[in-house]
């Protein structure tokens, strides 16, 4: 689950099949927080929540192998494109969690 809105991240956690599992790799803006905590639906499911930070460098050659294989549409995944004189601007809406992903182009 990459997308840091607490709405998407229960529903995540509620479409889960049972004994399925969640993985977050994204966070919620600081001082946010999901206002319901299925415990239930997770007891009673078996769902496995997890959540990761970082990756190895083994990650990257295998996305990079994705993406060069076509199989990776990354169109629709980078929100926002800026010329390098924006990158002040580009970095701000990053860090605001206000795109999913921002390109920077030279």
């Amino acid at each position: 689950m990459a997308a840091p809105v607490g709405q998407a991240q229960l529903q995540a956690i509620k479409s889960t099949a049972i004994e399925g599992r969640v993985n977050f790799f994204a966070t919620l803006p600081q001082g946010e927080a999901v206002e319901e905590f299925p415990s239930n639906y997770l007891h009673y499911n078996q769902v496995y929540v997890t959540g990761t930070s970082g990756a190895s460098r083994t990650h990257f050659v295998k996305t990079l192998d994705i993406i060069a294989s076509g199989r990776l549409p990354l169109s629709e995944v980078v929100t926002d494109e800026y010329p390098l004189e924006e990158m002040d601007e580009a970095l701000e809406k990053a860090r605001k969690n206000e795109s999913l992903k921002v390109i920077v182009r030279p």
